[in-house]
């Protein structure tokens, strides 16, 4: 029978009975420490070994006298479960995933040598680590994508409403040309007031084939499409931008080559025969920066 001892954190031998003998008598071994042969299946004192503890007994019936049949073996603690649970405990006090993580895979090294060595200990230890790490990770993350979250938000808002303004840009530059190309092809606008007005009523049928007096061959000048959440379209009847506000204009019904605009954009008069913008006072939010921002106008 060959036999592995365990002694001073290393694995010794094999050695065959005889040969253990006298080291036990000699004093290089001793009955408690940890040894191991084929077909056990854990590590157990040297004490345990029947034929060891019968010759020891005869040589020596003092160093054995009294010994336990089951030794209370004192193991070493392996180290990288007491990391895991110190680094899983810093993970709970506001260090998250940067210490959990770390405590997850010492705790998981820890329990794998533990089970390689059996004189080695820590599994509680390490069992509480990977507890600890798991939860100060998953804190730690939620914590992160929070404060991501958190700085992304006014990112997002901004690309949001830019691309908004863009195709309220587009908007109002697509009413001027199909009022325009209505004037081509009538030689009129679909309306003689030079007071501001809405798109909508008659004037959006007009623009868009609708049935109305103004087109009769019911030609399609503007294409518009129902209004959503954050998206222009027709609402209620009228062409709304993507906040929710009015598009309005202002015909040359005279012909004079120019158009005086109402008090809303600073009663100033400019050389066009359209002018279309977006009533930004109709906005849900009446900021000044805000409706500055969202404000388009077709000749500018």
């Amino acid at each position: 029978m060959n036999i592995t001892v365990h002694k001073n954190g290393e694995n010794l031998g094999p050695f065959t009975e005889s040969q253990v003998q006298e080291m036990v008598k000699s004093g290089q071994l001793s009955l408690s420490d940890l040894a191991w042969t084929d077909g056990m299946d854990q590590w157990k004192p040297l004490s345990l070994f029947e034929g060891i503890q019968s010759q020891a007994t005869q040589d020596h019936p003092a160093a054995v006298e009294g010994h336990p049949t089951h030794t209370s073996i004192v193991k070493k603690t392996e180290p990288l479960t007491i990391w895991s649970l110190v680094l899983g405990i810093i993970s709970l006090v506001g260090c998250g995933f940067l210490a959990g993580i770390p405590a997850v895979i010492f705790g998981h090294i820890g329990l794998s040598r533990i089970k390689r060595n059996q004189s080695l200990g820590g599994n509680r230890i390490a069992i509480a680590g990977l507890v600890t790490g798991y939860i100060g990770t998953i804190i730690g993350t939620i914590g992160f994508i929070g404060v991501v979250a958190a700085l992304l938000l006014p990112a997002v808002s901004s690309a949001r409403n830019a691309a908004q303004k863009a195709t309220a840009k587009n908007d109002v530059i697509q009413i001027a040309l199909a009022l325009t190309a209505f004037h081509i092809e009538y030689g009129k606008f679909p309306s003689d007031s030079e007071a501001s007005q809405l798109v909508d009523g008659d004037l959006l049928a007009a623009l868009t084939g609708s049935q109305s007096s103004e087109n009769p061959r019911g030609i399609i000048f503007l294409e518009v499409r129902p209004a959503k959440t954050g998206r222009s379209g027709i609402r209620n009847g009228a062409f709304v931008d993507p906040w929710g506000g009015s598009y309005k204009v202002i015909l040359d019904a005279n012909y004079d080559n120019q158009i005086t605009l109402d008090s809303s954009m600073g009663s100033k008069t400019i050389r066009k025969n359209v002018a279309v913008w977006n009533d930004t006072a109709e906005h849900p939010d009446k900021s000044t920066i805000t409706t500055t921002r969202r404000q388009v106008t077709s000749w500018e």
